[in-house]
């Protein structure tokens, strides 16, 4: 089964659990301490933070943007009937909402 790695709260997290979700896939959540990050976290993650999505043959994925892509290519589009620059305006503005709300949640 999937494995999600996650703190308690992370926007990041719940766009990868929304994709596994909208597609009804099976997944368990293990949460770890943000102040506390276990040895074994730190050696899947090369960047020391969550999401990290293990698959079911065990290869350690992270950064949500690349996981997402995972998920489609390995599971298929929710977005059937979708152009291809369709998509990628999709992604396109995502990509900009997301940079957009960490700038402004920035101190």
């Amino acid at each position: 089964m999937i494995k999600i790695v996650s703190f308690k709260i992370c926007p990041f997290v719940q766009r990868v659990t929304a994709a596994l979700e909208a597609k009804q896939i099976p997944y368990e959540i293990e949460y770890i301490s943000l102040k506390d990050k276990p040895q074994w976290f730190l050696d899947i993650s090369p960047n020391g933070q969550v999401p990290v999505m293990v698959t079911e043959s065990g290869t350690a994925l992270f950064e949500s943007d690349a996981i997402i892509e995972y998920i489609e290519d390995e599971y298929g589009s929710l977005e059937q009937g979708v152009t291809n620059e369709q998509r990628a305006l999709d992604r396109a503005w995502s990509y900009l909402a997301r940079s957009t709300t960490l700038l402004n949640a920035a101190p």
